[in-house]
């Protein structure tokens, strides 16, 4: 595969974070969550930058102009347009010790999103899932991330980061329940953290690695297959777009990293892109009482 790490715009974010491609817009959007901002990169057109007025932790779609988003410690609806956030009743879910934090929609469009304590010391975040009505899918963790999901979806991958794990369980995606979850894999020490994820189109599993300075390719029985060396310490998710799904999108952060961005890291919360043989799969939209 090709290991060629493409910088694509310089935008900058202070977290940046979950990358979800819009296939009928041929378009990434993905979040700065403590600059407050919704990004859409598009080939030809460059970086366009909608303000915010909450940290918005992950979103998914519900149509081409509306996101479900999880945000501060609630989910909310988030129109693409205008950056506009609509409460649909669900405000306050989680502890606010707590904050929303990664998410994704799975393989049935149901939302699945983590949340993570605020001192990133407390085990209080917890595994969530939304479609018709909210559940509660695992508790205990930190900071949570991911998550991805097999290609079948019925198996569910996500990580608690501090722990450096990367945990899988069986998943109902018709009752969104999962069962006792397993490490996956752990990430070594001088591997930094695992962070968002996505899953190929050949069922392996790609994890961004904070403080590792790559990113990393899975086989689904766990063991590690590939490692790509980034330019940056802090890349924080991927996510498989472009006109064949053969792009892989990076997402990074610079938070933390301020004092020595002239130094050593001048493209930390920046936004990159490798092109890649294998292709990923389209992400599903969110069905939910939304739609209706």
């Amino acid at each position: 595969m090709s290991e060629t790490v493409k910088h694509l715009c310089s935008c900058q974010c202070i977290l940046g974070e979950g990358p979800l491609w819009l296939e009928q817009k041929q378009a990434l959007v993905f979040l700065d969550i403590i600059g407050k901002k919704l990004l859409y990169w598009r080939n030809k057109e460059g970086l366009k930058t909608i303000p915010l007025s909450q940290k918005v932790g992950s979103i998914c779609a519900i149509s081409e102009d509306r996101f479900l988003a999880a945000s501060v410690q609630g989910l909310f609806e988030l129109d693409a347009n205008t950056g506009n956030i609509k409460s649909i009743g669900y405000d306050q879910i989680i502890s606010k010790d707590a904050l929303m934090n990664d998410g994704k929609a799975d393989r049935n469009g149901g939302f699945v999103f983590g949340s993570k304590s605020q001192n990133e010391i407390d085990p209080i975040g917890k595994l969530m899932g939304f479609s018709h009505n909210i559940s509660e899918l695992w508790t205990g963790g930190i900071v949570l991330n991911g998550p991805a999901f097999s290609l079948d979806g019925k198996r569910i991958y996500f990580a608690d980061s501090p722990s450096r794990n990367i945990y899988t369980a069986k998943y109902d995606p018709e009752k969104m329940t999962i069962g006792t979850p397993d490490i996956f894999t752990t990430i070594p020490t001088d591997g930094g953290y695992p962070d968002g994820m996505t899953v190929d189109s050949e069922g392996y599993l790609w994890s961004a690695q904070w403080d590792g300075w790559c990113i990393s390719r899975y086989h689904p029985n766990g063991k590690l297959v590939q490692t790509i060396e980034m330019p940056v310490s802090r890349p924080t998710s991927v996510a498989f777009g472009g006109s064949d799904l053969k792009t892989l999108f990076i997402t990074s952060a610079k938070k933390g990293l301020e004092q020595n961005l002239s130094a050593t890291e001048q493209m930390a919360g920046d936004l990159f892109s490798i092109k890649l043989d294998v292709a990923g799969v389209v992400e599903t939209n969110q069905k939910d009482k939304l739609n209706a």
